[in-house]
């Protein structure tokens, strides 16, 4: 909750959070109840889990630890910044996705467009042909 440390906060994100990611941060919790620092614990949490937006986290973690700013700034800006990201890959599915579509709805409407077609010519063509 609001004004509790980084430690603390930590701690309730491993007991909170499910999956590898949470596991994790219970490791850098685990170190830290065995005495490591907390810069060591968070850097230790960086070098085991790959991923920029982890490290963006920590970084400002850190940040606010040094200058004394508040952190909820920051991650709120963080968690926007992700949230932008997100919605931009998700465009980007898409757009690479409509062509897929497109050419999935080419391949079976126009074969199937042209045996109509076809089989209406051949049901007609005794009509047609008794004209000439």
């Amino acid at each position: 909750g609001s004004g509790r440390g980084p430690a603390a906060g930590l701690e309730q994100l491993a007991r909170a959070g499910e999956g590898p990611l949470a596991d994790e941060i219970g490791i850098a919790v685990a170190e830290l109840s065995c005495g490591a620092s907390l810069s060591s614990a968070l850097q230790s949490l960086r070098d085991r889990v790959p991923g920029s937006e982890l490290a963006t986290l920590i970084a400002s973690i850190e940040r606010s630890r040094r200058f004394g700013s508040p952190l909820a700034d920051q991650l709120r800006r963080q968690a926007s910044a992700l949230r932008r990201d997100s919605r931009r890959t998700v465009e980007e599915r898409a757009a690479r996705a409509a062509p897929k579509i497109q050419l999935v709805v080419a391949l079976v409407l126009v074969p199937s467009v042209l045996l109509m077609i076809a089989a209406g010519l051949i049901a007609n063509a005794g009509s047609l042909l008794s004209g000439f």
